[in-house]
């Protein structure tokens, strides 16, 4: 997982990551579609300077502390984040809030 994830790095924002360490997994089961699940990664450890690759998919990049990380992040980036500031590892998410884990998410 740390390999995809250091590779998406380089592709989608042009930086060669190292050291990453996995954070939070989130298992998300939505209404419709497949149930997903989300790996977040954490490094201090970096060469070279962070640019849009993917303007078609992503309309900016920011820095921001983690519990700063604000309501134009995806929901559930936002909600990694927050659970990983925590000592969380890992949630579930899934429509109506059924089972243990985080709510369902916010309506835009």
């Amino acid at each position: 997982m740390a390999e995809a994830a250091a590779s998406e790095a380089e592709e989608e924002i042009g930086v060669r990551v190292r050291g990453l360490n996995a954070t939070y997994v989130l298992n998300k089961v939505y209404d419709d579609g497949p149930p997903v699940i989300g790996w977040y990664f954490h490094t201090k450890e970096w060469d070279g300077t962070p640019s849009n690759r993917e303007p078609d998919r992503c309309s900016a990049l920011t820095w921001a502390a983690p519990p700063t990380v604000d309501l134009q992040a995806e929901w559930t980036d936002r909600l990694a984040v927050q659970e990983w500031m925590k000592g969380a590892v890992a949630g579930r998410m899934w429509p109506g809030g059924a089972g243990n884990g985080p709510a369902p998410a916010p309506t835009r």
